[in-house]
């Protein structure tokens, strides 16, 4: 599984992004990360971007914007599961 990072340049709160990413991948063993600067116009943006920071999760939306830690890991864990398919992430 991997975890999707769209970010920005000039996006102020994008900058700690990564280092979220990679400390709720660290609560998994089979999860990696990819953080994809939408400023290269060589990336291709799935539909579901459309702000950022973008968390993806094998395609499918994990949140929008940083979000604490365990919560992250909570919604990781409810979609590894199937509980988050199809629901926003607000219901987590």
């Amino acid at each position: 599984m991997k975890i999707q990072i769209y970010v920005l340049q000039h996006c102020v709160s994008c900058g700690r992004s990564a280092a979220l990413g990679q400390a709720v991948a660290s609560h998994f063993e089979d999860i990696t990360v990819e953080v994809l600067n939408l400023d290269d116009p060589s990336i291709p943006r799935p539909d579901l971007v459309f702000a950022v920071p973008t968390f993806l999760l094998d395609g499918q939306l994990l949140c929008l914007g940083n979000q604490e830690e365990e919560w992250l890991v909570r919604r990781v864990r409810r979609m590894k599961q199937g509980l988050g398919a199809g629901r926003g992430a607000s219901q987590y």
